[in-house]
């Protein structure tokens, strides 16, 4: 009578990367990904890019299209090259979508021109448009760092109208605070969200807006969006061109990202 193969261990709650690394080649995919999803980003990526090629690639196909897109944005040049030539860009399009358009310019600006010209034909135009014009932006700067979606209405406007424009105009877009801006596009103030709401729908935005606002201009270098959320407890900054147009925002987020990688290549 032949003896019953042990039985296996289940992932811990928080693997480390060799845990990972050994349950994709014993082809406990299933595992693998509900262990990747529950770890923090620094470590997900950490433990993706432990793994081989043929490995990261089992992972990839198996993922679903929001863990697809988390594991390409964190991909070192070297590693993304890898998987995108070895995948039909097509079938990677879902994940791609999902990356935000901030994070999918730094990615583009990696590749090769032909291979980054087919991510781009993967988008949609609306989000192609963005792409291409977030990667005219030194990478290392405000602008390059910025996401161009966040919320606006011209600060003509009550507070009732705002909040009907906010929620007709915006689908898919969050955020905390409500930019106001004059007929030329310029930064002219900001409403918390909180503070729309509970705003008479008669007020104009302008009376309870604030009106001196810290802004980022695009060519700021990234350690002073650094310096500029370590002065502030601020869940965004606005960005603003050379004229004071709104542009984009800089999420509080995209600023501990930055800080994160930064200590990484030191570390490493």
């Amino acid at each position: 009578m032949s003896e019953e193969p042990p039985a296996q261990t289940p992932l811990p709650s928080v693997p480390s990367p060799s845990e990972i690394r050994k349950a994709v080649r014993a082809a406990r995919l299933v595992e693998v990904l509900s262990a990747l999803e529950r770890l923090s980003p620094m470590s997900r990526a950490e433990a993706f890019l432990q793994l081989g090629s043929r490995e990261r690639g089992k992972v990839l196909k198996a993922a679903s299209p929001e863990l697809a897109a988390s594991l390409l944005a964190d991909c070192d040049s070297a590693t993304l090259a890898d998987l995108l030539a070895a995948f039909r860009l097509r079938d990677l399009a879902p994940a791609l979508k999902l990356i935000a358009p901030d994070d999918l310019a730094d990615l583009v600006l990696r590749l090769p021109a032909a291979k980054a010209a087919e991510v781009l034909e993967q988008l949609e135009a609306g989000a192609r448009e963005e792409v291409q014009k977030l990667m005219t932006f030194d990478p290392d700067s405000a602008g390059g760092m910025m996401t161009p979606r966040y919320l606006s209405v011209p600060d003509v406007l009550t507070a009732g109208k705002a909040l009907e424009l906010v929620r007709e105009s915006a689908p898919g877009v969050s955020s905390s605070y409500i930019y106001l801006v004059d007929s030329g596009g310029r930064l002219a103030g900001v409403v918390p969200l909180r503070g729309l709401v509970l705003a008479s729908p008669r007020d104009p935005v302008r009376d309870f807006g604030l009106r001196h606002v810290e802004r980022l201009r695009t060519s700021a270098p990234t350690s002073d969006v650094l310096s500029a959320f370590e002065r502030r407890p601020l869940l965004s900054l606005p960005v603003v061109d050379d004229k004071d147009r709104l542009v984009g925002i800089v999420t509080a987020d995209d600023a501990v990202a930055v800080r994160q990688r930064a200590e990484e290549n030191v570390i490493r």
